[in-house]
């Protein structure tokens, strides 16, 4: 035959009828028999195995109906090359360098590739599934179960778009479904000079967050920041007022759940401690308004400069200041104060420095010292009593004692001996330790003597005022 000449010409005008209808039956047991055979052993570029070619835009042009497998390419070996099946599965061990589809391609089994390593499916309804049997790399650049290489491209790498009002699903899902899986969900790496991760949140409502992490891992945090900045926050958070937000704040914590003991916030340098601040409190100034440093000292400034004013805890038990403190309203102190300098009480009207004990079963006073050691005291002593005295203490001595009486109280001179002879509103003084022997100058000296109130001049006279 010539180079243009089929095997077999079937020609058919009649649009109703099939042009040849070829039906294989063989008996069981019988194998490699076909319905159709076409063998082609010419070597011309223009004469084709089989070719089918119909004007009918209503039918097939060629309709393969089996129970099994419907269609084998096989190249001159005789090794498979593409293979549909009867439910629709496509398997292709192929190498294809360029696949274009233009149009609908529609997979209703599997398409694999890769000696079959790797297969698309379609895995519900509008829904394709990429599914390696064979371990992907875990490379950075040239692994993954499906790998898109951007390089050549200026454009996205992978773009997720939807427009839907109403969806019922996730835009996009990463699901780690194994207790044991000890990789990343998600994972960027990235040595550009952007964003590593960069969301644009224009969402309304108030429950929609740019980022919402939620974990129920109680054995670690929900959140984990690191870096290495020198100059920067590892963290910053930047809140742009508009006016009409004095109930927002830049940070909000809710330590949530009934019964919870959680910290509101913890703060720790684990690997030695810091030599800088622990806390640095600022108002668009140029100095801390509050900051406390590595050492535990609180400063307070006015916000420019350095802070001018401290509080730290100067020994156990013991908090002190190296300024002046003003107190615009009471000061109650549970245990001991130590004031180096002075301590001014005032006020635009009334103004009182009290000393408040607990009952009259406690001790309360008001002491005086010089250079630490106690030396005068005004006391309440715990004798069940609200009697005042006016004590030395460093001698041991009572200058003065005022008996607490309903109507009038009595006081003792000189000793710390009430007796007053069942009287009220009356002065006691106690006997001498020593009589004067010399004359007082710009006065006279009163006293008692064996129970006599006696008068001494500045001439040395000694008068008796009232006999014992």
């Amino acid at each position: 035959m010539g180079s243009d000449a089929e095997s077999l010409h079937l020609i058919n005008h009649d649009p109703d009828r099939t042009t040849a209808d070829i039906r294989n039956r063989p008996s069981n047991g019988v194998a490699n028999t076909h319905a159709l055979n076409v063998q082609q052993a010419g070597t011309s570029g223009g004469g084709a195995g089989l070719r089918v070619e119909s004007a009918n835009p209503n039918e097939a042009a060629a309709v393969i109906q089996g129970a099994g497998l419907l269609l084998d390419l096989r190249n001159g070996n005789g090794v498979s090359k593409f293979r549909v099946t009867s439910d629709g599965a496509v398997s292709t061990p192929m190498t294809v360098d360029d696949l274009a589809v233009t149009g609908n391609a529609d997979i209703g089994g599997t398409l694999s590739f890769g000696g079959e390593d790797t297969g698309i499916s379609r895995a519900s309804t509008a829904s394709l599934r990429i599914t390696p049997t064979a371990n992907a790399s875990a490379s950075t650049s040239v692994g993954g179960a499906l790998n898109i290489t951007n390089t050549l491209s200026k454009g996205a790498g992978v773009v997720l778009y939807s427009a839907q009002a109403a969806p019922s699903g996730h835009l996009l899902v990463a699901r780690a479904n194994n207790a044991t899986f000890n990789q990343a969900a998600i994972y960027a790496e990235y040595v550009g000079t952007s964003h590593a991760v960069s969301i644009n949140h224009q969402g309304t409502g108030t429950s929609s967050s740019a980022l919402n992490v939620a974990s129920t891992n109680i054995g670690h945090s929900a959140a984990s920041v690191s870096g290495q900045e020198t100059g920067k926050g590892t963290v910053k958070v930047t809140h742009t007022g508009t006016g009409g937000d004095a109930a927002a704040s830049a940070i909000s914590v809710d330590l949530a759940g009934t019964g919870t003991a959680s910290q509101g916030i913890f703060l720790t340098s684990t690997s030695g401690g810091t030599t800088g601040n622990l806390l640095e409190i600022r108002n668009g100034g140029t100095g801390a308004l509050f900051n406390v440093s590595s050492t535990g000292v609180v400063g307070l400034g006015s916000g420019t400069g350095a802070p001018d004013v401290n509080l730290y805890r100067s020994d156990p038990d013991k908090l002190a200041t190296d300024d002046a403190l003003d107190i615009g309203g009471n000061l109650r102190v549970f245990g001991d104060a130590t004031v180096n300098g002075t301590l001014v009480v005032d006020s635009g009207g009334t103004a009182i420095n009290a000393v408040d004990r607990l009952s009259t079963e406690t001790f309360g006073a008001y002491v005086l010292r010089t250079a630490g050691a106690d030396r005068w005291s005004f006391q309440m002593l715990n004798d069940s009593t609200s009697d005042l005295h006016v004590t030395n203490s460093a001698q041991g001595t009572t200058a003065l004692l005022v008996e607490d009486r309903l109507t009038a109280p009595n006081i003792s001179l000189l000793t710390a001996t009430k007796s007053y002879g069942s009287g009220v509103g009356v002065v006691f003084i106690a006997n001498a330790s020593t009589a004067p022997t010399t004359d007082p100058t710009g006065g006279g000296i009163i006293y008692a003597e064996a129970g006599a109130l006696k008068f001494r001049g500045s001439s040395g006279t000694v008068t008796t005022l009232a006999n014992a």
